[in-house]
């Protein structure tokens, strides 16, 4: 399923996507570039809620299961990078 990040902290993400909403307590694998180039995220979770799955666009809340070490350092750097980037701009 294509989807995107709209939320995101070092325990979970709230995912935005169009249709094939996994349902609350389906385990599943969040799969993440945060740059074209970079190294591919790979972050197990488990659904904690849904919203808006009959509207054509809903939201996804994931908590992340035991992340390796290198996707967890992955989602710090780009969290790093967003405060970073909001720093200059505020």
């Amino acid at each position: 399923m294509k989807a995107f990040l709209t939320n995101l902290s070092p325990r979970g993400a709230q995912i935005a996507c169009e249709e094939g909403v996994p349902d609350h307590g389906a385990t599943v694998v969040v799969e993440v570039r945060f740059s074209r180039r970079g190294p591919l995220a790979r972050l197990p979770g488990r659904v904690r809620w849904s919203k808006g799955k009959d509207a054509g666009r809903a939201s996804v809340g994931v908590v992340f299961e035991e992340p390796s070490a290198d996707a967890r350092r992955l989602v710090d750097q780009a969290i790093e990078e967003f405060r970073r980037r909001a720093d200059l701009i505020s």
